[in-house]
């Protein structure tokens, strides 16, 4: 799953805040093929990191681009 990263114990995902990477400590729940259930560590309409999340830093400026 691109949007979801792991380090050690550590289960998270990368949001865009103000046009910056934060990345946040996730607890996942069922996963079904592609699909997996955040139990707790994000809010309703946070932007998340759909792919290549473990190369992307706290703090780094990005872009969002739209689907045209």
């Amino acid at each position: 799953i691109g949007a979801v990263g792991k380090k050690g114990d550590t289960t998270y995902c990368c949001l865009v805040i103000d046009g910056k990477i934060l990345t946040r400590s996730i607890q996942l729940g069922i996963r079904v093929g592609d699909d997996v259930e955040v139990l707790s560590g994000l809010d309703a309409g946070e932007t998340v990191v759909l792919a290549r999340a473990g190369g992307l830093k706290d703090g780094q400026s990005v872009e969002i681009l739209k689907k045209k």
